[in-house]
């Protein structure tokens, strides 16, 4: 007669002289297979329903016409999960404040005091990685629809852990008043040479002749480390390659533009509303910005001119077309298995084409997803955004220190453009002050 051995005869189950029949094999075996499907189906079920009628408590910065969208998309989200999920929204009015508090009870290791979910820069999620209270998100399956430079924002260039999700992109453009272009009979610049010198013949022809009146210049240039890293990245710079900053080779570059401010063609300032007002009057020919001012771009044009002149979005002047992506990250703080994958559901929710198409319409932004995109009715300028995006792009590295990263890179940079100070030198030390910041956080 045929036997079976099983690893599991020494422990008794059958006696040691007699060796079951095949057909008892079988029906064992049948047994241990359904009893093994059971215990799977009620391990499944624990889970799940562990995650009923959570209640998730979610901080983000947002106020006014935002704010007011959230909450009808989170109405909608409790309504209709069927898992009986409540999401609690509490604005924290910006993300300076929504910072102090969370830091503030991180310090206090009360898990009562903090939310389980945040809507922050990433590299603010990155230092509060640094308490080991963030959700690795690697653990859940990502939306497969994400872009692939949408996916890597929120994870670290570091050890690859993935602290937050990103829900839309930004980057800088520069914006041209395309009527006036026409009238100078030239073509948008894409040298820097190019861009200064088209700058100059504006102001020495006295601005456009659609222009309210006022001074005129070729552009005013922003005093911000987006724009600096962007100008780096079109240059052909890797600003970070995954273990330092580097800057070498931008030093011609921000000489050029600042004596295009020295000789009157260009000028700068911090204030974003004046630098705006220059261009929507139409006496200034371009304009850098971040995409999510194209909004704001639009009606301060509208302001000025009852018919809107023609203008268009392009990238920065240098000879690789590549944006510089940034924008916030939703993180989990953990409390446990069950409340973060409730937190999570919410995320997958908020992450499908229709919210986040319609999320990034409300904030005039970029999606993280075609299908998001394909969603969209894209004005003329967001059509050009979206193309100029959705190709191969670089990452703002989601790094614990990198806001004051960027301190230091705006400083160089305002340096340079109001006390001439040399962008060779000032290149050189910032890369050794950023570096020794890294090194400060343990990278």
């Amino acid at each position: 007669m045929p036997s079976a051995h099983f690893g599991f005869r020494s422990r008794g189950i059958y006696p040691p002289v007699l060796e079951p029949s095949v057909g008892v094999v079988d029906l064992i075996g049948k047994i241990s297979l359904w009893l093994g499907i059971i215990l799977l189906l009620l391990a499944n079920l624990s889970s799940d329903a562990a995650v009923q009628s959570q209640t998730v408590t979610f901080w983000h910065p947002y106020s006014g016409e935002r704010q007011q969208v959230l909450d009808e998309m989170l109405a909608e989200y409790n309504a209709q999960n069927e898992s009986g999920i409540m999401v609690e929204a509490a604005s924290q009015d910006n993300d300076a404040l929504l910072y102090d508090r969370v830091i503030i009870n991180l310090l206090a290791e009360d898990r009562n005091l903090l939310p389980n979910i945040i809507l922050v820069p990433p590299d603010t999620a990155a230092l509060f990685s640094l308490s080991g209270r963030l959700v690795d998100l690697n653990n859940f399956a990502p939306n497969p629809d994400m872009l692939d430079e949408a996916g890597l924002t929120g994870v670290s260039p570091i050890d690859g852990a993935r602290y937050g999700i990103p829900e839309r992109l930004f980057t800088e453009v520069m914006l041209v008043n395309e009527d006036a272009l026409a009238e100078l009979e030239a073509n948008v610049p894409t040298t820097i040479e190019d861009f200064i010198a088209l700058s100059c013949t504006f102001r020495e022809n006295s601005g456009w002749s659609g222009g309210k009146f006022g001074t005129v210049w070729g552009a005013s240039l922003p005093q911000t480390a987006a724009f600096v890293n962007a100008l780096a990245v079109v240059q052909g710079i890797e600003v970070f390659d995954g273990e330092q900053f580097n800057y070498v080779g931008l030093d011609q570059t921000l000489s050029l533009l600042a004596a295009g401010k020295n000789d009157g063609c260009l000028t700068t300032t911090d204030n974003r509303a004046v630098a705006l007002e220059e261009f929507a009057s139409g006496r200034a020919l371009f304009f850098f910005a971040s995409t999510s001012e194209l909004d704001i771009v639009q009606r301060g044009i509208e302001s000025f001119f009852v018919d809107s002149f023609e203008w268009g979005v392009y990238p920065l002047p240098g000879p690789v077309t590549q944006p510089y992506l940034y924008g916030n990250v939703l993180s989990i703080i953990d409390e446990d298995e069950a409340l973060d994958a409730a937190v999570w559901d919410f995320i997958e929710w908020f992450m499908q084409p229709e919210q986040n198409a319609r999320w990034a319409a409300a904030t005039q932004s970029h999606p993280i997803s075609q299908p998001a995109a394909d969603l969209m009715a894209f004005a003329p300028q967001w059509q050009q955004v979206w193309d100029l995006m959705n190709g191969e792009a670089m990452i703002d590295p989601m790094l614990a220190g990198g806001e004051v990263i960027d301190f230091e890179v705006g400083a160089m940079w305002r340096r340079v453009l109001l006390s001439n100070t040399n962008p060779t030198d000032e290149l050189a030390n910032l890369e050794l002050r950023v570096n020794q910041i890294l090194a400060d956080f343990g990278y």
